[in-house]
C-alpha cells in the first residue's frame, strides 16, 4: 500500500490494530441477550421484593 506521507501511514496503522482487537472481542449475541434478560429479571424481582416490605 503507498502511503501519503508518515502520519498517514502510522495512522492506517492504528486502524488497522484497532480491527484486530475489536474481532478478539467478538461478542456472543445470543449470550449477551440471555444475561441482559436474567439482569432485568433480578432487578424487577429485587424491586418487587422492596416494594413488599414497605407495605
Amino acid at each position: 500500500m503507498e502511503y501519503l506521507n508518515e502520519y498517514h501511514k502510522e495512522s492506517v496503522e492504528r486502524k488497522m490494530e484497532k480491527i484486530k482487537q475489536q474481532k478478539k472481542l467478538v461478542l456472543n449475541a445470543e449470550e449477551e441477550a440471555k444475561r441482559h434478560f436474567e439482569m432485568h429479571k433480578r432487578l424487577a424481582k429485587d424491586s418487587a421484593k422492596k416494594n413488599n416490605e414497605g407495605v
